[in-house]
């Protein structure tokens, strides 16, 4: 760290030199304007343009995480996290906006960039880029990088602390591109200066400090409840279900949920329990849920189920005592859960998640959660899955 004085000019404030005291500024300033004001901060890495603009989607649930556009028209991902933030929200919420933008048309990405910066995104960065920019060739290089869907990642930190290396480990295990950005700060009399530099991850974590396996606040408790009527209809019609009933939900923002529930002799096993309460989030896809499955409407159940989750033994797709298979059907009767996508599209969208691809029948796709991380992974590619599918990109 740079202690003794340095001068500095900024000739829009005055052709004048001051003095600027060197000294160490704090290291809480926030990332998420800076990046979004400057986009260049993230630098020109290797192969790749100078960035020129940002903006944090719509869709954001952590809203620490932004699509970056750099001059050439790739487009790579800031993440901001706050110091202390819960990791496992801003896994999610790179995975889902990465995938939001997955083999979309120029206009998906260019439309929300106008809206943000208040003129088109041509405009934007024609006046950044130079005279020899080329906005038909900025066009074609951002339109093959989201046909491409490989979005580099840059997480901007103080430092690299538990959170940090949970969310590195965790996106690396998912094979995404990621790098870790952080700065020096100094501050003179209210005024700073901040500059990029690469944090070293040979840094390790103190013993003394934890890693967080903090569970997710939306997930509800198992309780096992009597066998009902309805449930030991629906046990006979399709896959292995449980009764339901409303509880009140820990997620403030959404209605009542339902319970997993354990049948008389068709109990879930302990590490089964866990695992379901994590795969309770897929109750945020807007399905219907009744048992362990999943349908697009709530059609008195004639349909077939989309996604099913399976934790007997006895039967197909006969899971292990201590996971849990998740069946995703992508057949012709789903086309309004997964329009314009072929189960092949389904199949490379999901590749990252282990499998069971032994035992799967056709138009159907077997995802295994052996623990809660697994889990959690199957949720954020389905959210995304279910977000790229339903449109939700305007």
């Amino acid at each position: 760290m740079i202690q003794s004085p340095c001068w500095a000019r900024f000739k829009r404030f005055g052709d004048r030199w001051f003095a600027f005291n060197g000294r160490e500024g704090s290291s809480a300033i926030d990332t998420l304007q800076l990046v979004s004001d400057s986009p260049e901060f993230l630098g020109q890495s290797p192969n790749r343009s100078l960035p020129r603009a940002a903006m944090a989607p719509r869709q954001s649930h952590s809203h620490r995480v932004l699509v970056v556009v750099d001059e050439a028209g790739g487009v790579q991902l800031a993440v901001c996290p706050e110091p202390g933030g819960d990791s496992a929200v801003v896994v999610g919420d790179v995975v889902a906006t990465g995938h939001r933008f997955w083999r979309k048309k120029y206009d998906a990405l260019a439309g929300p960039f106008q809206e943000t910066l208040g003129m088109s995104l041509t405009d934007w960065i024609a006046g950044r880029a130079g005279e020899s920019w080329s906005p038909d060739e900025f066009r074609a290089g951002l339109e093959r990088s989201m046909r491409e869907g490989k979005f580099p990642i840059t997480l901007v930190v103080s430092e690299i602390d538990s959170g940090v290396r949970e969310t590195l480990d965790y996106l690396r295990e998912v094979n995404q591109q990621v790098r870790v950005l952080g700065y020096t700060c100094l501050a003179s009399e209210g005024d700073e200066l901040v500059w990029p530099r690469e944090l070293s991850e040979d840094r390790a974590v103190p013993a003394s400090e934890p890693v967080r396996q903090q569970p997710r606040p939306s997930a509800p408790l198992l309780s096992p409840r009597h066998q009902s009527r309805h449930q030991a209809t629906q046990i006979e019609r399709s896959a292995p279900l449980a009764d339901s009933e409303p509880t009140a939900s820990a997620h403030p923002r959404q209605t009542p949920r339902t319970e997993f529930e354990a049948l008389p002799g068709f109990g879930p096993t302990s590490q089964q329990k866990d695992i379901l309460n994590r795969l309770a989030r897929l109750d945020d896809l807007g399905l219907t849920r009744v048992g362990l499955d999943y349908y697009l409407a709530d059609d008195e159940l004639d349909a077939k189920a989309t996604i099913s989750l399976a934790v007997d033994c006895e039967r197909w797709p006969f899971p292990r005592p201590d996971e849990v298979t998740v069946a995703v059907d992508t057949g012709p009767a789903h086309p309004s859960a997964f329009p314009d996508l072929s189960p092949i599209d389904i199949a490379e969208f999901l590749g990252s998640l282990p499998r069971a691809q032994q035992k799967e029948h056709k138009g159907t796709i077997l995802l295994r959660a052996a623990n809660l991380h697994e889990a959690d992974r199957i949720v954020d590619e389905l959210r995304a899955l279910r977000e790229v599918t339903a449109g939700s990109v305007r």
